[in-house]
């Protein structure tokens, strides 16, 4: 009878875990793994585990395994002594339910709908980078294959290296696929912008140099005594003038400046 009595005592421990202040964890999961051993209970274990399903940051699984491994370590000590205290009502008692275990079941249950609803939004935000990743990725070879105006783009380019790093994660399986084709597509356009440069560069000082022979020119005419023939022939040298592409920007303007002083003084005459 004494061993009845002990078993229904140890029940109502069971179904009503009031604790005293002194057991409760802190506001945080961190607060539990810093708390001492003996301090630990299943009951602040449970506290925790249900703030976890309460709080909206990431899920860590790390964290989760760490308490489920706590708590039944404690719970399964629990067990024991409770069956080695109730005797020969041993096995009946083990059949008894825990209301703390049950509570910690639905908030690890919870918890797993929870890390599944995340998963979901990762993978989701994560397909939504990489459609971003490809789009740019595809300007990129676009603006590359625009051999012409290879220089004209170079702006744009810098801008979408910029984008393209601001973007998440992509998925896991196609990450290493992508990064691969952005560079390849970054350095195709520099390749093309290396040669569109280098033949700038060169039509640039060939036309430096035509514009320097019609500048000699145009300076030689001020000795022309013949003032219309120096002024038909001026006129000829500012056709072939306009006929001559750019030169280098750092020389633009001076010789510019001086074709035009030359042409002013034969017109002043």
């Amino acid at each position: 009878m004494e061993m009845l009595d002990r078993a229904e005592q140890l029940n109502e421990e069971v179904a009503t875990p009031n604790l005293p202040n002194e057991e409760l964890p802190g506001e945080t999961p961190e607060a539990a793994e810093c708390a001492s051993e003996e301090n630990v209970t299943r009951e602040s274990l449970l506290k925790t585990i249900e703030m976890i399903v309460a709080d909206d940051s990431e899920i860590v699984a790390d964290d989760v395994a760490r308490i489920k491994q706590q708590f039944y370590t404690l719970h399964n000590e629990l067990t024991l002594r409770r069956k080695d205290e109730a005797g020969e009502e041993g096995e009946a008692f083990a059949d008894t339910e825990d209301p703390i275990e049950e509570r910690f079941k639905a908030a690890l249950a919870a918890i797993k709908e929870k890390k599944a609803r995340q998963r979901a939004e990762i993978e989701t935000r994560q397909a939504a980078n990489l459609d971003k990743k490809e789009a740019l990725i595809n300007e990129l070879k676009t603006l590359g294959a625009d051999t012409d105006n290879v220089n004209r783009h170079y702006q744009r380019i810098k801008e979408i290296q910029s984008e393209f790093k601001e973007i998440g994660e992509v998925p896991p399986q196609n990450a290493t696929a992508i990064w691969k084709n952005y560079q390849d597509a970054v350095e195709a356009f520099y390749d093309q912008w290396k040669v569109n440069k280098e033949l700038r560069d060169y039509d640039f000082k060939k036309n430096l140099a035509e514009k320097q022979l019609l500048l000699d020119e145009a300076r030689k005419l001020t000795e022309e005594e013949d003032v219309i023939t120096a002024f038909r022939r001026l006129q000829s040298l500012h056709d072939k003038w306009r006929e001559i592409g750019p030169v280098a920007k750092d020389v633009r303007e001076e010789i510019w400046t001086s074709f035009k002083d030359a042409s002013a003084e034969i017109n002043k005459k």
